[in-house]
């Protein structure tokens, strides 16, 4: 499980990987009446798997790298395609899943039929008007960049050990006390509260948090 707040990781989730979204309590007493309390962890931490991702955000974890290209992020400063957000491409990622798909699906198109027949169509079927879908085809090297640059890497190599990345109560009260010392004293509150820092549970010190 991935424990964050970044919704930049919810790429990453899988069959395998589910992403533990710290979230506030509000929140995930909306994301309950949703999509139930099975997922929920703790009073501010949400189970984000596969079908809530798809549920929450409109498309499938692997698609959201496509989906903030496209649309952009003001929260990573990406601007994304002028004219174009999340709304309107999303009926497009329904039937072609990635950025490529897109851009092969035109070049396929063009080699029988005019431009505009395929503008006309997509506008009628996707309800984008023909000025964004041009857009968005003639910023193809912009909309790779922006690709790349919302795609977390998972092929860097890594020589330590899993167990030394392994989150424990010491290293979550290690970082509430610098986080204090710098003047975060708001982030180390929340710190303490989604964890229960200021209480034992009757758990050594060392113990792991996975075992809250």
């Amino acid at each position: 499980c991935l424990l964050t707040r970044d919704k930049d990781y919810l790429q990453l989730v899988n069959d395998h990987t589910h992403a533990w979204m710290i979230r506030s309590v509000s929140d995930v007493e909306r994301l309950e009446q949703l999509y139930g309390k099975e997922h929920t962890i703790m009073a501010s931490v949400y189970d984000y798997t596969k079908d809530v991702v798809k549920l929450e955000m409109g498309v499938f974890p692997e698609q959201i790298p496509d989906l903030k290209a496209i649309a952009g992020d003001t929260s990573d400063n990406l601007p994304g395609i002028k004219g174009i957000g999340p709304q309107t491409i999303l009926p497009l990622l329904q039937d072609y899943p990635h950025l490529k798909d897109i851009y092969k699906e035109f070049q396929t198109y063009l080699k029988s039929h005019p431009s505009e027949e395929l503008l006309q169509e997509w506008s009628t079927r996707y309800s984008i008007q023909k000025r964004q879908i041009k857009s968005l085809l003639m910023n193809f090297r912009e909309a790779a960049l922006m690709l790349k640059l919302t795609t977390i890497r998972t092929n860097i190599p890594v020589s330590a050990p899993l167990d030394k990345f392994l989150l424990t109560r010491d290293k979550l009260i290690t970082l509430t006390e610098e986080l204090e010392q710098f003047g975060l004293s708001k982030l180390a509150e929340n710190y303490k509260y989604t964890f229960g820092l200021e209480y034992t549970f009757g758990l050594e010190k060392e113990e792991s948090i996975n075992e809250l």
